[in-house]
């Protein structure tokens, strides 16, 4: 071979694959390329990486054979340990470490007596690392060992052998754990604490051990470090046990004490507290949280936690809640109701009913809370009642509240907001639409042009909603109108509609070019509903124009259109139009513009048009003769048209 053409060393090189490369770098490499060489093994398959990884024991240097045995855990070949447990007796304490975890991810039964002989160690690393890797294993028969190093020397030791107990099977391991909940090294009561919290979470006596773990969390309320008791209140709350909740409302109500002033740690004990309190079925816990609501205690936390117990108990919960707006004996503040009605709106969705509607409006009565809170609120609680039934007498009269509202400058935005979630709800009076097309809702807000855009978007938004042809004109003038959120929630509530007056009808399809030329998508889209429902003989005509003009369209769009309108049997077409729209049709189909081709295909598949089908057929052949369009999309097309 001419050496001017023959590969360089660093040529081949380039060329090896990622296996004989590192084949290579472990037997020639230096120490570094030995090491990144040794971090690449767990890349491979078990198979390729068995004989590297077994070399790779071998070596000089400690760092690769760290990467080996990790790689040998992450791939689980268990063959390795006949190689790495020699190093139990290794004089390198990092070595017998890396043995004992490597014990821990691959081990099984047989490796119990290993570790516990390693629990005896010299090092307090690889006693932690034994202990660690006894977690690992998990089963019954590490919890006697993991207890002999509960008893370690070294509290770093103590905390990983409490760790591991807690991911241990079985009666004994809750028991050695119970008896160190007294440990004096605080890091270690803390582990301790924690792990009978996680077992708490389990079902079975073997667990619970006759109620004892319960015992022992509540014994750590009385800790004198916050991080136990935390530990405690979390167990608890993860055992469900209902004889806790009157503890942990006490807790909550003596960390609650200071306010303004109240250290990190008092706030973390609190905010554990209630959390737990969210999770505990019983009433006590219910009427705790409610309280601290109209306390304004920790509102994100109380919120969250009410919200669990909404999944739990939501009867129950509304009940409270309505105990608290119609009772002045539970009022601890004068601000106390004001704060429950604004944490309806943070609660997410109500059943509602009666009784808490009611307590609702006496609250409109109530001088000390605003009425626009009230109203907002109203929305989220209102009855939704049975379909086809009538309303109840508390929906009435929260809808006359609502309508009231409206009528009055100050409250209208509330009321628009109280009208919106009362919709999402199902609750749509038609009362409300001569409402909200009064001059009061729909006039401007005073030197405030953007205030007055947004509200009188909500407000077109709403209306829509109600699918009522009294709105009709007003959707109309605002669709015709600049490009906007006006404009667009307009043009969303007239899709909805399945009929509309002949006149609108014609304003509406006058327009449909320019809105398909929006910007907005939203618009867009509802367009194409207004003009595929509405649509007529000289929409299409108009919309034909465009798409041969140099207008700027949604061309998919507008191709859905044509071919929608065009397929229509109940839509005449004269001989004219027909022609000129098969003959746009074969155009846009066998376009060198791949895009206008594919939309017009899809356009086919979309309106299933067997009208079309002679255009479609037609395009098929000038594509395969001339390779224009495109042909996936068209063949698609073909198949929808029914072409053979």
């Amino acid at each position: 071979m001419d050496a001017s053409v023959a590969p360089s060393r660093g040529r081949a090189l380039s060329f090896e694959g990622q296996e004989a490369r590192l084949t290579r770098e472990l037997a020639e490499g230096v120490a570094t390329q030995r090491v990144a060489a040794a971090s690449e093994l767990a890349t491979l398959t078990p198979a390729a990486a068995r004989p590297l990884i077994e070399r790779a024991l071998g070596d000089p240097e400690l760092d690769v054979r760290r990467h080996a045995a990790s790689a040998a855990g992450q791939l689980g070949l268990v063959e390795v340990l006949a190689i790495t447990r020699s190093w139990l007796d290794s004089d390198d304490d990092e070595l017998r470490a890396i043995a004992v975890t490597l014990e821990g991810e691959l081990g099984d039964a047989s490796s119990v007596p290993l570790l516990s002989r390693a629990l005896g160690d010299p090092r307090f690393a690889v006693r932690a690392a034994a202990a660690q890797a006894l977690g690992r294993l998990g089963l019954p028969a590490c919890a006697p060992p993991l207890g002999t190093a509960l008893e370690d020397s070294d509290a770093t030791v103590r905390v990983v052998a409490a760790d591991a107990l807690g991911r241990t099977h079985g009666e004994e391991a809750t028991r050695l754990l119970l008896a160190r909940s007294l440990d004096p090294a605080l890091e270690v009561r803390v582990e301790v604490m924690q792990s009978l919290s996680a077992r708490a979470d389990l079902e079975g006596a073997d667990v619970l051990v006759d109620g004892r773990v319960v015992a022992v969390l509540v014994g750590g309320l009385a800790d004198d470090a916050v991080e136990v008791r935390v530990a405690a209140i979390l167990g608890l709350a993860r055992a469900r046990h209902g004889g806790a909740a009157p503890l942990l409302v006490h807790v909550m109500d003596e960390a609650a004490v200071v306010t303004t002033t109240r250290p990190a740690e008092e706030t973390r004990e609190l905010r554990a507290a209630i959390a737990g309190l969210g999770r505990i079925d019983v009433p006590v816990a219910r009427e705790a949280l409610v309280r601290a609501l109209a306390r304004g205690l920790e509102s994100p936390s109380v919120t969250t936690a009410l919200r669990s117990q909404l999944s739990l108990a939501p009867d129950e919960v509304e009940s409270v809640l309505a105990s608290w707006l119609g009772s002045e004996d539970s009022i601890e503040a004068p601000d106390a109701r004001a704060r429950v009605v604004a944490g309806l709106l943070e609660l997410g969705p109500l059943r509602g009913g009666d009784r808490l509607t009611r307590a609702l409006l006496a609250a409109l009565s109530d001088p000390r809370i605003r009425a626009s809170l009230v109203l907002r609120s109203l929305g989220a609680v209102i009855p939704r009642g049975e379909a086809g039934a009538p309303p109840s007498g508390a929906t009435e009269e929260a809808v006359v509240a609502l309508l009231a509202g409206l009528g009055d400058a100050g409250t209208a935005e509330a009321a628009i907001e109280g009208l919106e979630r009362a919709a999402d709800r199902g609750v749509l009076d038609p009362r409300a639409v001569d409402a909200l097309l009064s001059p009061t809702v729909l006039g401007e807000v005073p030197g405030d042009a953007a205030a007055t855009e947004a509200r009188t978007a909500r407000v077109l938004a709403l209306l829509g909603r109600f699918e009522d042809l009294r709105a009709v004109p007003l959707f109309v003038t605002q669709a015709r109108g600049p490009s906007g959120p006006r404009r667009r929630a307009s043009l969303v509530a007239l899709a909805r509609l399945r009929a509309l007056p002949e006149e609108a009808r014609q304003q509406l399809l006058g327009a449909l070019v320019p809105h398909l030329a929006s910007a907005d998508p939203e618009e867009r889209l509802a367009v194409r509903e207004i003009a595929l429902r509405h649509g007529d003989a000289a929409s299409l005509d108009r919309l034909l124009t465009a798409l041969e003009g140099a207008i700027v369209l949604d061309r998919p769009l507008s191709w859905e259109i044509v071919v929608a309108l065009a397929s229509r049997t109940e839509i005449a077409l004269d001989a004219t139009l027909r022609a000129r729209v098969e003959a746009r049709l074969l155009g846009a189909l066998t376009s060198t513009d791949e895009r206008i081709a594919s939309a017009a295909a899809a356009a086919i598949v979309w309106a299933d048009a067997p009208r079309l089908r002679e255009v479609v057929a037609l395009a098929a052949a000038l594509v395969g003769a001339e390779g224009r369009g495109d042909p996936v999309a068209l063949a698609r097309a073909a198949r929808a048209a029914g072409c053979t």
